[in-house]
């Protein structure tokens, strides 16, 4: 089975880890479930045998943008005005990855980038989405062996889950998000393939978790550690420039701060992963 094979059983709800999914899309009460698969125009061309250099494991598909597109590339998904996620998350791509924030080449690194969430499908029912993730970290797994990429963003707690059931890192999310206010969380694992990865841990970049749960982490302490990792980029006038979009004191600008904080040392990292 190829990648692009895993893909189209895992939509259909007929790979074996979707048997007992209680959103699975073959199910009669389950009405045209959402699903989102990685860009082949700006990510990694999944249809053939390639390695990513670095991937991102978000929750699932639900009520955002690939509910009705199916792509889950952020910066395609950025031009939609609804679409605070992906907006926000191209405003850091730019900020703390590219280094470039116009312009052709402001989606830099990306064609070694994989998209994807811990939860294939998406409904609005909180009751089974854990036993909705506990089978889908089957179909997690094999798309990691198959990218092997060597840097993994894990956003939000049940993307962690997965990550922590995994064996991707150490610790689960209420262990570390304390720390979330200084850095990201990052470990390094080896992969089942046996190449090694970083894997980061970090906030969704929705609206709700940006206005709230990530703006109450911002503090003086973390504008001090953004500008002293700006001042060690090779180029840090789009980062200033970012400071300067989000400079209010609202929460949709604390959160993006802070956010920034965790992609600075996230795009070091996959600058790095692309450079070996």
């Amino acid at each position: 089975m190829s990648l692009a094979d895993l893909l189209i059983t895992a939509q259909s709800g007929s790979h074996p880890a979707c048997k007992n999914c209680p959103w699975n899309p073959s199910r009669k009460h389950i009405n045209k479930p959402a699903y989102g698969v990685s860009c082949i125009q700006h990510g990694i061309n999944w249809n053939s045998n390639v390695i990513a250099k670095s991937m991102l494991i978000a929750q699932d598909p639900a009520g955002t943008t690939p509910e009705k597109t199916g792509n889950l590339c952020g910066y395609c998904n950025a031009r939609f005005s609804t679409d605070h996620s992906a907006q926000h998350g191209f405003s850091l791509w730019k900020a703390a990855v590219s280094l470039i924030d116009s312009g052709p080449e402001c989606n830099k690194y990306m064609k070694s980038h994989y998209w994807t969430n811990a939860i294939m499908h998406g409904i609005k029912d909180e009751n089974n989405r854990e036993l909705a993730r506990r089978c889908c970290q089957f179909i997690l797994t094999e798309q990691i062996n198959f990218l092997q990429p060597q840097v993994i963003i894990v956003t939000g707690k049940t993307a962690a889950e997965s990550a922590f059931n995994l064996g991707l890192i150490s610790k689960q999310w209420d262990e570390f998000k304390w720390d979330f206010s200084k850095h990201a969380h990052s470990e390094q694992v080896r992969l089942q393939t046996g190449s090694m990865a970083t894997v980061f841990c970090t906030y969704h970049g929705s609206a709700t978790a940006v206005n709230t749960h990530v703006a109450r982490l911002y503090s003086e302490e973390t504008q001090k550690a953004i500008l002293d990792r700006i001042d060690q980029l090779p180029d840090p006038m789009p980062a200033h420039r970012f400071l300067r979009q989000y400079q209010g004191n609202n929460g949709e600008d604390k959160g993006m701060k802070v956010l920034l904080l965790h992609w600075l040392e996230i795009g070091y990292a996959i600058r790095q992963a692309n450079e070996n």
